[in-house]
């Protein structure tokens, strides 16, 4: 996401000074030019780079997408404010009209997005992909080739007279509002107070109109990021879920361009306001993980509400076409503001995801300039309204010390209640309810909570390692477990959770103890590391991780023992897990188990016909691979019985019995799959656990390092 908003960037900055040094043939010129230039790149293919280095994967992803699709997305970002430019040109007192060609132009943005996993991808390979986007390429350069002959012929047409008006309304657009402007903004129902504060807008100092601009830019951008880091964690972990916010915001645009985008700023505000107060008594209560049906839409309808009051803000203050360009680029700063916050600038500086509700509370101040004048002409009512707020939090302070957290919901939803209604009444006073929405944010931390005994954030996101009053010690991403472990008597550094006494892969381990014995062992996938308690003398195993903090907690004995305790020789080696396997001598494991598959991001390069390939040739004889592939949305079964069809292997599938521990965390219910070369190498785990052959239903497609479906291996519930 990062990427395309620095090239999007890029592509404005240059729409921008074109359109400012040259005269509009020479901008035809220029532009027609460097349109060809991507027809080279296309004829060298895709750049095919080895896999980055886990402490370099930011930069590996960035450096290449620029060499392998920079130069084309950079023109194709151009197009937005240049055609719009353009446009304005032939319109002559109607420029204003070519802003809602930005409507039409995420429209198309939100077609390709539902597109591409519904109808691109499950049908074409990444080959047929990158030829079709070649080829739209191709259409996409004849298009503009008509459009710039046509703006040639316009171009002719422009008069003198014209270009005076032009040049009056650059030198003087700081204080001068055109007539079509306003006339378009009555006829969307926009009353008198509105027309003003909309006037009053585009009058003020161009650095405050810019910064406006930016801020407005900001605060969706970095609130699609934030929103989707949160659901796709704490939610609903599922591969799917972040095209949800994302056609969200795209719509937002849509609408706030759109001819009749205005007119929602009159229910808006308001709507936005209850969405948010609900919101964050939500965090305050500490509620993360309640009813999917409940907290999915909560957290997305005031993502959209927010993003729309943005967006619609944004585009009320729309200045003069001649400034079109300089408008887009505003917008395109704050967007990759927005991205460089989320993506590098809040994991090094923050822990857990703050920048969340940072921004849900720097969102209060995005609305109408006119509203804020409120707050003066009324001191006394937000004087009374500041004063019931801060005794509602006096009181819940001085009345919540040391209350256990089941009593502490409730009663804050009862006490914020003041809180909440003083911000509604005053939603329109940008500054008083930002105050409330940070006081009712910060009253959640007096809830009691499990005793966090370490947290930390990365590019992979942020772990936490919290202890519960039984002493155990869990590993979890958002919502998503990584590992349990008992640090005290009667039953410590036992394999418990998706590895208990009677899992699947313990029955693994004891139908093979005999085949074991003295056997080299890969696991890709680190966790908290209780594989190992499986481990025996005379081993030895070798981690593969991707995630450096994953190894950091591992190893550390006062958050789990399982690594320090391992009775057999190990080795831990950091980096994607298919591109190290591939370095191993042939022939060198007896086992591979893959644990990397519980998340909502779905490694599939590890689940290819080509990668299977490579795990045989690492196998020894008589090997087997294993496949943890317990996942709440992603049914990966099917996957592996026909990528083990193609490879001409016999496999086996067992699916844990139900949980019988009074706390069902220490014992989960789980699903391990095994492959191996024939069917005597799996006679013992036949013979000894619940392993049976797997489903031959649903039929899937086989996946390929050139294809692959994630919808067809999604869980009907």
């Amino acid at each position: 996401m990062l990427f395309f908003q620095i090239a999007l960037l890029a592509g404005y900055v240059y729409a921008h000074l074109v359109t400012n040094r040259w005269s509009i043939r020479s901008q035809l010129i220029i532009h027609g030019t460097l349109l060809l230039l991507p027809l080279f790149v296309f004829m060298a293919g895709p750049p095919v780079w080895s896999a980055p280095d886990a402490n370099h994967v930011v930069q590996w992803v960035l450096s290449y997408l620029l060499v392998a699709i920079g130069l084309p997305f950079f023109l194709l970002s151009t197009n937005a404010p240049l055609v719009q430019r353009w446009y304005a040109n032939t319109l002559a007192g109607n420029a204003n009209k070519a802003y809602a060609l930005y409507s039409a132009s995420n429209l198309g943005s939100l077609c390709a997005l539902l597109a591409y996993p519904t109808l691109i991808e499950p049908h074409f390979t990444l080959k047929q992909q990158y030829s079709l986007f070649v080829y739209c390429y191709y259409a996409f350069v004849l298009v503009m080739l008509l459009i710039i002959k046509k703006s040639w012929n316009s171009a002719k047409h422009v008069t003198s007279e014209d270009l005076v008006i032009l040049e009056r309304v650059a030198a003087d657009t700081d204080k001068v509002v055109s007539g079509p402007v306003l006339a378009e903004l009555s006829t969307q129902g926009m009353s008198s107070a509105e027309l003003k504060s909309t006037t009053d807008s585009r009058s003020r100092p161009l650095w405050v109109q810019r910064s406006n601009w930016i801020f407005l830019s900001f605060i969706p951008s970095s609130l699609l990021l934030s929103v989707t880091t949160y659901i796709t964690t704490n939610i609903a972990p599922s591969p799917m879920f972040w095209l949800v916010p994302l056609a969200l915001y795209l719509i937002t645009f849509i609408i706030a361009f759109s001819p009749w985008g205005l007119k929602s700023r009159i229910w808006l505000g308001p709507a936005q306001a209850m969405l948010l107060i609900s919101l964050c008594i939500v965090f305050s209560c500490g509620i993360i993980e309640y009813k999917l049906q409940i907290m999915f839409p909560l957290h997305i309808a005031t993502f959209f509400f927010t993003a729309l009051l943005c967006h619609t803000e944004l585009a009320s203050e729309r200045p003069d076409a001649k400034r079109l360009t300089e408008f887009y680029l505003c917008v395109a700063i704050g967007g990759a503001l927005g991205g460089i916050f989320n993506a590098l600038i809040a994991p090094t500086i923050f822990q857990t995801l703050l920048e969340y509700p940072i921004v849900l509370a720097l969102s209060c101040l995005a609305r109408s300039p006119i509203n804020q004048s409120l707050l003066r002409k009324n001191w006394r009512y937000g004087s009374t309204l500041l004063c019931v707020t801060l005794a509602s939090i006096a009181l819940l302070f001085a009345w919540s010390e040391n209350w256990p957290a089941d009593w502490m919901v409730y009663r804050i939803v009862v006490i914020l209640a003041p809180v909440a209604l003083c911000c509604l009444a005053a939603s329109e006073l940008p500054l008083y309810m930002m105050f409330c929405v940070i006081s009712i944010l910060l009253v959640g931390a007096n809830i009691a909570r499990p005793q966090l005994l370490f947290q930390g954030r990365n590019t992979f996101g942020t772990l936490v390692v919290q202890m519960t009053n039984d002493g155990s010690h869990y590993l979890t991403h958002g919502n998503i477990l990584h590992g349990v472990e008992f640090m005290s008597a009667p039953r410590p550094h036992l394999p418990i959770a998706y590895y208990h006494a009677d899992s699947p892969i313990a029955h693994i381990f004891g139908s093979f103890k005999k085949k074991f014995r003295n056997a080299n062992i890969a696991v890709v996938g680190l966790g908290s590391g209780t594989m190992a308690a499986y481990a025996e003398p005379g081993q030895n195993w070798t981690f593969y991780e991707i995630n450096p903090l994953v190894v950091q907690i591992a190893e550390d004995p006062n958050l789990f023992t399982y690594l320090t305790d391992c009775k057999a020789h190990k080795t831990i080696v950091l980096g994607d897990g298919r591109q190290a396997i591939s370095k191993a001598n042939d022939k060198e494991y007896n086992m591979i188990a893959f644990d990397a598959f519980s998340s909502d991001a779905i490694p599939v390069h590890l689940l290819t016909k080509e990668a299977i390939h490579l795990y045989l040739s690492k196998l020894a004889d008589g090997g087997i691979l294993v496949f943890h592939i317990s996942n709440r949305s992603i049914d990966l079964q099917p996957i592996l019985r026909e990528l083990a069809k193609d490879a001409h292997l016999t496999s086996l599938v067992e699916v844990a019995g139900q949980q019988t521990s009074s706390n069902p965390k220490h014992k989960l219910v789980s699903t391990w799959f095994v492959m191996a070369r024939n069917e005597d190498d799996l006679s013992e785990l036949r013979t000894h656990s619940q392993f049976v052959p797997p489903s031959q239903s649903p039929v899937v497609s086989l996946w390929t390092d050139d294809f692959s479906n994630l919808l067809e291996t999604f869980k009907l519930k």
